[in-house]
């Protein structure tokens, strides 16, 4: 499958951005081109990569929920797990032990996704209520409530560094927001279809989405430059990641294939 790059669209003026475009990548190519194994992991480069093993084995079951386990996230220092389920609520899991830290009511519907801060402080979550809520990590304590989307909200992550917060929903919309004051700061349009996932780039330059609209889009946060928009899936994006060092973009979709992409 060949991911296509539409005529880039201006951004509005509140958020100038820098243009870049992506290709698809040839994965036995780039695996050819390499001495690594096919199945390591570089740890040097990667220090919190997990240790290279012939084999894994399942060391905790974490039970509590009595739904759906819908979305998970661990802290970045590697402390805590935080689950978002169907039951409403989310839970608090101390990463080494497996033992339940917090359990923590407040949504009124699904708990769709969750989100850690950078500096492990605070974690988001989103839910089918429409709103975005932030939590103390530690206590499990709301921290406040974010009202912007009028439906559904499926999608949340930070800003690389900690000080604002993306959410996408069933509005079509993503909303940014301000950590600080928890202000919404910029709406972003573009898809005409549900927003089901979105990823930052860790430069701090790029925002990405994937919709039930079977498009990515690009928008930039920084510099000078447009948006972009890629197609190329046959059925909804599902999924979008961006690898830590920025210059690959992966999707997955309902049209049972993965994109890689690399910047250009």
């Amino acid at each position: 499958m060949l991911c296509q790059l539409l005529p880039p669209e201006p951004l509005p003026p509140e958020l100038p951005g820098a243009s870049q475009s992506f290709q698809l990548v040839d994965m036995a190519t780039a695996l050819a081109g390499s001495s690594a194994e096919p199945d390591s992991i570089d740890t040097a480069s990667h220090p919190l990569a997990p240790p290279r093993a012939s084999s894994w084995h399942c060391t905790q079951v974490l039970s509590g929920h009595s739904s759906w386990v819908r979305t998970i996230a661990v802290s970045v220092d590697g402390k805590f797990i935080v689950s978002g389920s169907g039951d409403k609520t989310i839970r608090i899991w101390h990463l080494a032990t497996g033992n339940p830290i917090q359990k923590i009511e407040g949504h009124g519907a699904w708990v769709r996704s969750v989100a850690v801060s950078p500096d492990n402080t605070c974690f988001a979550s989103v839910s089918n209520d429409n709103t975005i809520r932030l939590w103390d990590i530690h206590t499990g304590h709301p921290l406040g409530e974010l009202i912007g989307h009028t439906n559904w909200v499926r999608a949340v992550t930070f800003s690389a560094n900690g000080k604002y917060l993306f959410s996408g929903g069933q509005d079509n919309k993503i909303c940014a927001w301000k950590v600080s004051d928890q202000t919404l700061i910029h709406r972003f349009n573009g898809h005409n279809h549900w927003v089901r996932s979105i990823a930052a780039s860790s430069d701090g330059t790029t925002l990405v989405s994937g919709s039930q609209d079977k498009t990515i889009r690009l928008y930039r946060l920084k510099g000078k430059g447009t948006n972009h928009v890629l197609t190329g899936h046959t059925g909804e994006i599902l999924s979008v990641a961006v690898s830590p060092n920025n210059w690959l973009l992966a999707s997955a979709s309902a049209d049972c294939t993965v994109t890689v992409l690399e910047a250009k």
